[in-house]
């Protein structure tokens, strides 16, 4: 198996993806998880062997060129700017492509990946990408607190007409649903940040300008082509955890230990059992940071 971790919005710089190997860390819990479920640590590895050591990962200076057309990466781990814009998150998913078709290349491995946030966004588009080789598929993925964007559609019904009329919804981040076996979408209703972000982008052209409707997010994925490559899990966190805090603790201690386990296969309604019945309340500064 080879394991990948894709960061979210404004956490390029941000070690919890792919340096949080301390007691509490995301990647020590993931990892305690995979072998707790009769895994092997295959995290940020490809044939056993780290990303940071593998030549194939590295990226090379050429004088006319420079890095251009090569895969982002810090040590061999995968990164993209992070940027709070559709273009990033777009070019994000580009990079990705190409930095998934290079581990193609390396390993005839499972492919598996987390992302949290945006991240995921960029996920789901790369798994889309003209660029991304017919060879990639993700066996198992593991969304932590996706903003899944949807937005009303509409469209021309009369070519004599400028009237625009609804035409059910629309949806900014579509995956390819041939490219994933199965996908955890886990959450916590404390999350704003998860829900928050679309009120900012601008809205789909309705019949008037003044009728524009702004994309919305929610929780779950609601594209009828990928649905029913969901397990969606809600998890309760502290009360006083709410915001930014509820949404950063999606990528803490807890959520690795879960997504460790269904990877290898365990159920998430089986989970819990470990935990005395039921779910931890997660405490906001479990965050692995």
């Amino acid at each position: 198996m080879t394991t990948i971790v894709v960061h979210g919005t404004l956490a390029t710089h941000s070690e919890w993806y792919w340096n949080s190997w301390q007691e509490g860390g995301f990647c020590q819990a993931l990892k305690a998880g995979i072998e707790q479920g009769g895994g092997s640590d295959d995290i940020w590895r490809i044939g056993g062997v780290p990303v940071a050591e593998v030549e194939g990962l590295e990226a090379h200076w050429h004088w006319l060129t420079g890095y251009a057309g090569q895969v982002a990466e810090e040590q061999g781990h995968f990164i993209w700017s992070g940027d709070d814009s559709g273009i990033a998150r777009d070019a994000g998913a580009e990079t990705f492509a190409v930095y998934l078709n290079r581990v193609r290349e390396l390993t005839n491995e499972p492919i598996r990946v987390i992302a949290h946030s945006h991240g995921c966004n960029v996920v789901k588009n790369a798994s889309a990408h003209r660029k991304l080789s017919p060879d990639v598929f993700i066996e198992r993925a593991v969304f932590l607190a996706c903003p899944h964007f949807h937005a009303q559609a509409y469209q021309q019904k009369n070519p004599f007409s400028f009237k625009m009329e609804r035409a059910g919804e629309s949806f900014t981040y579509r995956l390819d649903p041939g490219r994933f076996g199965k996908i955890l979408n886990l959450y916590n209703e404390r999350d704003s940040v998860q829900v928050g972000l679309a009120d900012r982008l601008p809205g789909q052209p309705g019949p008037r300008l003044k009728d524009w409707d702004a994309h919305q997010s929610s929780r779950t994925d609601r594209d009828p082509q990928a649905t029913s490559l969901y397990v969606n899990r809600r998890l309760q966190v502290d009360e006083d955890c709410s915001g930014v805090g509820a949404h950063t603790v999606m990528h803490g201690m807890v959520t690795g230990w879960i997504a460790g386990r269904w990877l290898e296969g365990f159920s998430v309604k089986k989970i819990p059992a470990d935990f005395g019945g039921q779910f931890p309340v997660i405490e906001c500064n479990d965050d692995g940071e």
